[in-house]
């Protein structure tokens, strides 16, 4: 079989998926754990705010239940969102319903359970290198070119998309193999400079092609190890592990710079409106986007992936993802041509013949 793709002409997207083999949950399964771990008083206001948030949207997880804390929790936000106005017309919400002092111990409480689920354990590390490493090494066989037989081969004008918090790819990439990678920090971490995802191939003012080219991990909603200095308001990449998850709050950091998909005026500030400048962009330039373990249930990353399809863009989407036909007659029913479809389970126990039909996949492209 011919191969027809050039390592250069592909991006990565990353959902939960692809965390899920190494014990990071899943948003759906840790609003159920979430859940579990309340008093009763605090459960019974997060299972009606389960129960309410249902009523306008089918699926509800737990960074939606954060969104809308957040939100009862501002002030004057009506004029802000009017979907959230209208959930509260609809639902009868008052400022009484739910108490203040319950709903920011719930969002302390959930943030602090976020931070720690999303943490790798040592006992999944050589699971991550093992997987990661298989993946990135034998997809590298669908290609065009050779890329250099390193431990992980690799090409540098990669960028990986990612949704997901924990910290998978930066261990297999930089701990592992000790491969720079950009994340939006330069300097060991603690300058926060997102430009570098302003680049991409060919732009007329920022060409990637030829500035500095480095693999870059972009993380859309942010990440456990993005940490506020409380001196400083910065915001700084700090390594993040169990016991120092216990920490934050005290000392010289304060909080993360995690988003949450429903505060959507936060795609307008730093650093999401690069990060999200340059999923558009690389959709844009790239050929083939390869997703692994993503539903597509947000509705901005979504779009911005229909947009391309109806720009003429003759865009290919490897889905790798149990659900990866449903996901498609859902989401892309129009759109079914730029799909490739593979219904497995990323990371499993067979996981080399899910990353070979990954590979055969590209060949068919």
């Amino acid at each position: 079989m011919a191969l027809t793709i050039n390592s250069s002409e592909i991006t990565f997207f990353m959902g939960a998926g692809a965390s899920a083999p190494f014990g990071i949950p899943t948003m759906t399964k840790m609003t159920e754990i979430f859940g579990n771990q309340l008093k009763k008083e605090e459960k019974i206001i997060f299972d009606s705010l389960l129960s309410k948030m249902k009523n306008i949207q089918t699926q509800v997880d737990i960074e939606a239940v954060f969104s809308l804390i957040e939100k009862l929790l501002q002030e004057n936000i009506k004029n802000e969102d009017p979907l959230f106005y209208y959930w509260k017309q609809k639902n009868k919400i008052t400022e009484n319903t739910f108490p203040y002092e319950k709903l920011r111990s719930i969002k302390t409480k959930l943030q602090d359970e976020l931070r720690k689920a999303c943490v790798l354990k040592d006992t999944n590390q050589s699971k991550v290198f093992q997987i990661y490493t298989n993946f990135f090494n034998t997809i590298s066989d669908g290609f065009t070119n050779t890329l250099q037989q390193e431990p992980l081969r690799h090409d540098r004008s990669w960028t990986i998309f990612t949704t997901n918090y924990d910290l998978c790819l930066e261990t297999v990439w930089r701990d592992k193999y000790e491969i720079d990678v950009y994340t939006g920090f330069k300097y060991s971490g603690k300058k926060f400079s997102p430009d570098y995802f302003l680049y991409y191939y060919k732009g007329e003012l920022l060409d990637r092609s030829t500035h500095d080219i480095i693999t870059r991990i972009v993380k859309l909603h942010g990440s456990i190890n993005w940490l506020k200095n409380r001196e400083t308001n910065k915001v700084e990449e700090k390594e993040f592990t169990l016991s120092a998850s216990k920490r934050i709050g005290r000392g010289f950091y304060n909080d993360e710079v995690i988003m949450y998909p429903l505060i959507e005026k936060e795609l307008y500030l730093t650093p999401y409106i690069e990060m999200f400048y340059c999923l558009n962009k690389e959709l844009e330039t790239k050929r083939v986007c390869l997703v692994i373990g993503y539903s597509f249930r947000d509705p901005i990353i979504r779009n911005i992936f229909i947009k391309k399809f109806l720009n003429g863009f003759n865009k290919k989407v490897i889905l790798v993802d149990p659900h990866a036909n449903e996901i498609i007659h859902t989401f892309f029913y129009n759109f079914k041509e730029n799909f490739y479809p593979i219904e497995q389970h990323f990371g499993n126990n067979d996981y080399r013949k899910v990353n070979e039909d990954i590979k055969d996949s590209l060949k068919e492209i």
